[in-house]
């Protein structure tokens, strides 16, 4: 079988997710 499309819908979800996150968590700079 082929996974390929699978993991760019999963990337794709991971880099929504994590642009998301960026913005709702404060920046832990020293």
């Amino acid at each position: 079988m082929d996974y390929s499309d699978t993991l760019q819908k999963i990337h794709g979800v991971l880099s929504h997710n994590a642009a998301e996150l960026e913005e709702q968590i404060p920046r832990l700079d020293r």
